[in-house]
């Protein structure tokens, strides 16, 4: 009777669940719900007990000696303001006094007509008298500043060694700077010779022998210094005079130019002939990011020679016109760049005449190739526009051709002398490779009289990015909070998850919102509840945080923190009521791995740095140190439970590789404790940013289930094993997760369990019982034409019935079975968000010219969409891949549970059952195998998959321009 009733009701539950689904039911189908209860109970449980999670939660609700303190959020957005101006005020009394001594030394200076010059080369230093220095992250000498030279220039050049003879006197304030502010970074100045004098000396990175690009004045960050802001409309001649290598000469110019382009520029380009056409989809003129003008460089690799002649009036009627539109542009200089082979047969000179006859747009022709001229008609374009002519025959010629038209331009800011301080956006320092943003002035040669005074270079002292997010209240934000910046334009200073010199960052509703209100100095909060992707882009969570914002006072820049909305409390440790000594005696002997963090100075950079000797010696960070000794005391007896609990139930133990906990503090305790699991480990030594880390916070007090890689220390390869976390909370009124549990088992454990339903061989009471009602072939995952996976929350097998399918581990559920995953989708068992990925790289798209961009490494979480500078240059050779944006399905858990019925399709029929596991990230499925031995028969599926797909960039013209606030100089004429 009792089994007649608990089957009645399995049928109401499958009624009212699924009232559409008339499809007659197998016994293995009505089978599966109590079964999948039973193995969730048992997961959960079996996972409980090996890691022993409630003495865990209980160990860490004893707070003796420390206390949750509330977070006082707006207090502290309010002192990183004040501590981000106070690092940017100390930068720019520094960039001050450089700039005075610059100025004066080079007044001053008398220039010898004969002598040697000493000095340092970068790439000739004497390895032997560098030291490694934490601050600069790699070898240097503190005692001087050191030389380079650009390839193209002689050091012998007399220009070159009188700028090195009076640049060395700036080494006497390089130094002061360095005793005023201890942790000034690199300080530099770039001559307009190309001559850059860095401090601290230290080794270039090139190779000696090896070519090297390198030249300063073509830096963005330089450009941007010295002059102002430009609309520039680029225009290329394709008539019929344009052959293949000419034509190949003008595309690396053009490009070469539009590198000398910033975030305060726009730019676009058209080509013409008889008539005049943009060259992409861009039909106005656009900001110069880096992805803006990847779109032109794609364009511009694709255009071809038209056969006809070429039109100057056609083309100047076209950029006057376009001139005097409205824009959202740089509303400063107004510069035509022309690109031709030869002169024009005709006379424009009337057009620029009556449409130019204020001399409001500067106009620069450049010839390219070996024709002979005269170039009468084109130079006289340029002269008569306040522009330059420039002929470049070679490659070799580019960059000099190139640099005529920024020292125009640089004169109406010099003769006034006109400056105010630029922050640049980060990119990769040349000498750390870490990521900086800097800060930077011209200089000016005063000695001349005051109306005609010369530019000289340009000062600039460099700022980590590492420096400014360490000013943030991490321990405050936690592991999944941050701090970031923008400037003026909208663009990040600094970002946790900006990995490149990328174009925009995907976002949340109503980020224009916020972005508006940052550029406008505001002080508010918003709340912001969305699926957002993980760094891995595999997986999506529902994110719920607060984004408080303040303008730092004088400076163009705008910070934001950024709380998970639960956060509100986080761990204080008194130092006055904690053995500290016992937390360093444990460091000392215990085996362990501690998280790469910056606890005292010196480490984790100084590879010989020993962290319990830095933290004797007391310059340290005393809240860092007081957490991971916290954390150490609190957990020092785990290796021992975990050791006792494997011993007591033999059963499972036989499966088990590893136990672990990743805390808050930054500590990983392993067991068992051998130095090849700390070896195995070290990957998860940030447990902040660990994968798996986050994934359990997110998943709140669910256990996470996934296949990952075995390392296979044993020296006989890697293997699949199973990964189970989920976050430890502290058993009180005060949310607070002080860290993760994990297990690391084989699969034959979990597959044992998924097969057999042997749940009374663990040991476990309650519902974990053997199916005894049932016999065994009833079970689903023992039918022979029957297939079971458990599929975690982004669709991806963690493990299969079939023993011997082990390449569809760890493999995307669409690719493996794209019919199940169809019904899984459709039956909304599972969702999908699309994301764009705008760091991504991509192989190169076939065209005639290889480039790329330097520096740009992949992937980071999407949060905002924020436009990024363009620092990049274009790399001339071989390269593997190039900035792209990419966009990708990532597939979360949808609003139904379970779904029972079948697939059917071109007279294949496949009985379905899918049910979610409580307490886990796993769902159920069992299914008929195939129809068919070769694969999958129905064409009417659509297959989903989880790979990136390059968007067309063509479809990157569809973005809306930002809200942004123009640079407040513009020095763009002087009449003198």
């Amino acid at each position: 009777m009792a089994a007649g009733r608990w089957m009645l009701r399995l049928l109401l539950i499958i009624l009212l669940f699924f009232p559409d689904n008339t499809t007659e039911l197998t016994d293995w189908q009505v089978t599966t719900p109590r079964y999948v209860n039973d193995l969730a109970t048992a997961l959960v449980s079996l996972m409980n007990r090996t890691t022993d999670i409630n003495r865990l939660e209980t160990i860490y609700g004893d707070l003796t000696g420390a206390e949750l303190k509330q977070v006082s959020k707006n207090h502290l957005l309010k002192k990183m303001a004040k501590d981000v101006g106070a690092v940017f005020g100390e930068r720019t009394a520094a960039l001050r006094k450089l700039i005075e001594r610059a100025e004066h030394a080079v007044t001053n200076h008398f220039n010898p007509t004969n002598g040697d010059v000493s000095f340092i080369n970068m790439k000739k230093i004497d390895d032997n008298v560098l030291k490694y220095n934490p601050n600069f992250k790699t070898k240097v000498d503190l005692s001087t500043s050191a030389v380079h030279i650009p390839d193209e220039t002689s050091e012998k050049d007399p220009v070159i060694e009188n700028e090195i003879r009076w640049s060395a006197m700036l080494d006497k304030t390089f130094k002061r700077n360095r005793e005023l502010y201890s942790d000034l970074n690199w300080q530099y100045f770039g001559s307009r010779s190309g001559m850059m004098r860095v401090y601290p000396a230290s080794k270039w990175r090139n190779a000696e022998d090896a070519p090297d690009p390198y030249d300063v004045r073509r830096r963005p960050w330089y450009i941007e210094a010295s002059t102002s802001p430009k609309d520039m409309l680029i225009m290329i001649d394709t008539s019929g005079n344009i052959g293949g290598r000419t034509l190949h000469l003008m595309k690396m110019s053009v490009k070469s130019l539009l590198n000398t382009l910033g975030e305060n520029d726009y730019v676009n380009i058209a080509v013409f002939s008889e008539t005049v056409e943009w060259i992409s989809c861009f039909h106005t003129l656009v900001q110069a990011s880096t992805y803006n003008k990847q779109v032109l460089f794609e364009a511009f690799d694709r255009i071809e020679v038209k056969g006809e002649t070429a039109s100057y009036t056609n083309a100047l009627e076209f950029a006057f016109k376009e001139f005097k539109k409205k824009s959202v542009g740089s509303d400063c200089h107004k510069v035509l760049s022309i690109f031709t082979y030869g002169d024009s047969d005709e006379d424009p000179h009337k057009v620029y005449m009556a449409e130019n006859n204020q001399t409001l747009v500067r106009i620069f022709t450049y010839a390219i190739g070996r024709s002979e001229g005269p170039f009468d008609n084109i130079k006289a374009m340029a002269c008569n526009n306040k522009g330059y002519f420039s002929s470049i025959q070679t490659l070799d010629a580019i960059p000099g051709g190139i640099q005529n038209y920024i020292n125009v331009l640089r004169r109406p800011m010099v003769l006034p002398g006109g400056r105010q301080f630029e922050w640049s956006n980060f990119y990769n320092d040349v000498m750390s490779l870490e990521k900086v943003t800097a800060l930077k002035l011209p200089v000016y040669n005063r000695s001349i009289d005051d109306m005609n005074q010369s530019f000289v270079g340009v000062i600039g002292i460099d700022i980590p990015v590492k420096e400014l997010e360490s000013l943030g209240p991490n321990r405050q934000l936690g592991p999944v909070g941050y701090s970031f910046a923008i400037n003026h334009n909208g663009f990040v200073v600094f970002h946790p998850n900006m990995k490149t010199e990328a174009d925009y960052l995907d976002d949340p509703l109503r980020v224009d919102l916020l972005r508006r209100k940052m550029i406008d100095k505001l002080t508010e909060f918003v709340d912001s509840k969305t699926i957002q992707a993980m760094p891995n882009w595999r997986y999506v969570y529902l994110q719920e945080k607060t984004y408080f914002y303040t303008a730092v006072a004088n400076t163009p820049l705008s910070i934001a923190l950024v709380f998970p909305t639960d956060r509100n409390y986080y761990l204080n440790i008194d130092a006055f009521k904690f053995n500290v000594l016992a937390g360093l005696g444990a460091m000392q002997k215990d085996i362990m791995v501690i998280a790469p963090w910056p606890f005292c100075h010196g480490y984790p950079d100084d590879p010989d740095a020993n962290l319990v000797q830095l933290i004797k010696e007391g310059n340290c960070n005393k809240d860092m140190v007081l957490h991971l000794l916290w954390d150490i005391q609190k957990t020092k007896s785990l290796p021992h439970t975990w050791r006792t609990l494997l011993e007591k139930n033999s059963f499972f133990s036989d499966y088990v590789k590893t136990i672990f906990l990743g805390t808050e503090g930054g500590l990983t305790r392993i067991y068992p404790e051998s130095y090849s699991s700390v070896k195995k480990f070290r990957q998860y030594a940030d447990t902040w940013n660990a994968d798996y880390y986050r994934r359990a916070i997110y998943a709140k007090n669910s256990w996470v289930f996934s296949t990952i890689i075995d390392p296979g220390l044993n020296g006989n390869g890697s293997r699949n094993i199973i990964q189970a976390v989920r976050s430890v909370t502290t058993k009180d009124k005060k949310i607070f997760i002080p860290g993760v549990v994990g297990v690391q088992f084989a699969i034959e454990g979990l597959v044992e369990l998924l097969v057999e339903g042997n749940f009374e061989a663990l040991g476990l009471f309650g519902t974990t019982r053997r199916l005894s009602n049932y016999k065994i072939d009833q079970l689903p995952c023992n039918q022979n034409e029957v297939i079971c996976y458990l599929v975690d929350d982004g669709g991806y097998i963690v493990v299969t019935s079939q023993y011997n399918n082990v390449e569809t581990l760890n493999k995307f559920l669409g690719d493996v079975d794209p019919e199940l995953m169809w019904v899984l989708y459709e039956n909304q068992i599972f969702a999908r968000k699309k994301t764009f990925n705008y760091q991504a790289l991509c192989s190169e798209m076939k065209s005639d010219m290889k480039y790329g961009v330097k520096d740009a490494i992949g992937g980071a979480s999407r949060l905002f969409l924020w436009s990024v500078p363009s620092q990049a240059d274009i790399v001339v050779g071989p390269v593997n891949n190039e900035p792209c944006v990419t966009v990708q399905h990532q597939y979360y858990f949808g609003k139904n549970t379970s779904y029972v019925g079948d697939f059917s399709c071109n007279a294949c029929y496949r009985k379905i059952s899918a049910m979610r596991m409580q307490g886990t990230n796993l769902l159920f499925v069992a299914i008929d195998a195939p129809c068919s031995l070769n694969g999958f028969i129905c064409s009417d599926v659509l297959r989903l998959h989880q790979k990136p797909e390059r968007v067309p960039p063509e479809q990157l013209c569809k973005r809306t321009s930002r809200y942004r606030k123009r640079p407040n100089e513009c020095y763009a004429f002087d009449n003198r």
